[in-house]
């Protein structure tokens, strides 16, 4: 089967990750990124329907990833493509201090409105779904989507690459490969 994954650093390739795994199984593009917000999901999905393949996977992000054109901290390497997020901006910070992450911080805490993000995320989520003609496979690492929820298994099984142990690969493999062979039989 031919997979077009899209989505942030779950579904990054990596050796020994998940998507790494079903590679042997699938011919997969993957042309996920590290840290992006939906709205450069979104984009990838745009960019690379044009491979058409037999299925997408959408590996989703957290809905408080804010687009940036221009990230005050990563500008090169895996997460070179990186949107805001209060937690990275707030570590870098204590790590050199500057003014321009101080405004982030400060936006954050003062003018960051968590329901206006939520909204324009699942904007967004609507607007990838509109975007396919083709079985889609939502797959969410951050609580309280509508995808295949797989928001525990970091937790449980914290670890890299990808921010989850040998372990929590496996089992994300055999959950996301499930998920496959029944779409596999829908279509």
């Amino acid at each position: 089967m031919k997979i077009l994954l899209c989505g942030d650093s779950y579904g990054v390739s990596s050796p020994g990750s998940w998507n790494h795994m079903l590679h042997l199984d699938h011919d997969v593009t993957n042309v996920c990124q590290a840290g992006v917000s939906e709205y450069k999901i979104l984009q990838q999905v745009q960019n690379h329907i044009h491979i058409n393949p037999d299925m997408i996977m959408v590996v989703h992000t957290s809905p408080y990833r804010v687009h940036t054109l221009d990230h005050p901290v990563h500008s090169q390497g895996l997460h070179k493509d990186c949107d805001l997020i209060y937690t990275d901006i707030e570590y870098h910070n204590a790590l050199t201090p500057s003014p321009e992450l101080s405004s982030v911080i400060k936006y954050f805490e003062r003018h960051f409105d968590p329901e206006y993000y939520l909204t324009v995320y699942n904007l967004l989520r609507a607007e990838i779904s509109r975007t396919v003609n083709v079985p889609t496979l939502h797959v969410d690492f951050f609580p309280g989507n509508s995808g295949l929820d797989l928001s525990d298994l970091p937790l449980t099984y914290p670890g890299q690459p990808n921010h989850m142990s040998e372990s929590g690969h496996k089992i994300t493999y055999e959950k996301i490969s499930k998920e496959i062979s029944n779409l596999e039989l829908d279509i």
